[in-house]
């Protein structure tokens, strides 16, 4: 039994395919999906009739802080790691 090699296109073209599978199965289904446009650089809630809402992302303050905790990132830490640059 012959084997071949896949091509880093055949990977690309595959990768491709299961997006638009997952995208098909979410539509039918009547589940968002997100997706990130490239050209524009934004992200955007793909809704089940169609519709493309941009997502905005952004952190403040409180959301940084909580998310310095749960990662350990003490305030000195920063500080530290500031001043090293």
């Amino acid at each position: 039994m012959a084997t071949t090699e896949m091509t880093d296109d055949m990977v690309v073209q595959g990768a491709r395919a299961a997006v638009r599978i997952a995208l098909a199965k979410n539509k039918a289904r009547g589940v968002s999906s997100v997706a990130y446009d490239r050209k524009t650089k934004t992200i955007y809630e793909i809704r089940s009739d169609g519709q493309r809402v941009p997502i905005q992302v952004g952190c403040d303050d409180w959301q940084r802080e909580k998310i310095e905790t749960l990662a350990g990132i003490t305030d000195m830490e920063r500080r530290d790691l500031n001043h090293r640059g």
